[in-house]
Parts: C-alpha cells; sequence; structure tokens
C-alpha cells in the first residue's frame, strides 16, 4: 500500500515545526504536547501523532484513518456518530 498524505489541517504545520523530530519515548511526546500553549494546540497535536501512528503502524493495519471532522457521512451513520464529533 502507498503511503498517504495526512489529513489533519495541522500535519503540515506540526511536522514543520519538529514536535516530533528525536523522540525517544511516549513520554517525551507527552512533555512536547504539554508545552504547547493552548488545550486545542494540544489536542491538535496528538490527533496528527495518532493519525501518523495509525497509518503507519504495521501492527495496527488501519486500512483508512479519519480524522474529526472527516469521516464519511455513512461510516458516521453506521457507527452512530454524532455530526459534529
Amino acid at each position: 500500500m502507498l503511503p498517504r498524505a495526512p489529513s489533519h489541517d495541522k500535519a503540515a504545520a506540526y511536522a514543520r515545526s519538529g514536535l516530533f523530530k528525536a523522540l525517544s519515548s511516549f513520554s517525551d511526546l507527552e512533555l512536547r504536547i504539554a508545552q504547547l500553549a493552548t488545550e486545542k494546540e494540544r489536542g491538535d497535536a496528538f490527533e496528527v501523532f495518532v493519525e501518523a501512528y495509525l497509518s503507519t503502524d504495521e501492527m495496527v493495519q488501519a486500512a483508512e484513518v479519519w480524522v474529526i471532522g472527516k469521516v464519511p457521512g455513512d461510516i458516521r451513520r453506521q457507527l452512530n456518530l454524532p455530526s459534529r464529533d
């Protein structure tokens, strides 16, 4: 399977910022994310990390990963997800 571009709107900005570079543990990631200024930024950064992890880890084997606000309507209805989340 070919890698696909991330779908989170903030993925490129966090990649450029170096937030995920040279991490040696999940604790390192948590510390970096905790230092971001707002709850929104911290949430976005974690979502970007999770999307990348689910899209690249062979153990997970996720066929598709959707970020918040981009889940197709038919899938949202099938899983009974609210339209706003």
